[in-house]
């Protein structure tokens, strides 16, 4: 089985997408040291971004690290998600589903 989930494009209600849309995608890096020079300089007003460097084993265990905080449901408001899948016993058909978390 192959399933694909992928969020509707659109406005995000998170602040941490919100700030992705500062940083240029298309800037020319290539090693951590160069992301991090252009995230700080991504951003003037109301404030830098403040980056904090980590040891690279905690970012390779990132699963491990915050597996007590997971939680089965999203507790807020998120945008809508499509799923695609197909399946080994049906080849010829493609299942679509639509997720949201309204209430």
């Amino acid at each position: 089985m192959i399933k694909i989930m992928f969020p509707i494009r659109g406005h995000s209600y998170l602040e941490c997408d919100r700030n992705m849309g500062c940083i240029n995608q298309k800037s020319p890096c290539e090693t951590p040291d160069e992301w991090i020079k252009v995230i700080r300089e991504a951003r003037q007003k109301p404030c830098p971004f403040h980056v904090i460097e980590v040891d690279q084993p905690l970012v390779r265990k990132w699963t491990t690290f915050l597996s007590p905080m997971y939680k089965k449901t999203c507790p807020f408001l998120s945008r809508p998600i499509r799923e695609i899948r197909v399946e080994k016993d049906h080849p010829r058909l493609v299942f679509h589903t639509h997720h949201s978390n309204d209430t």
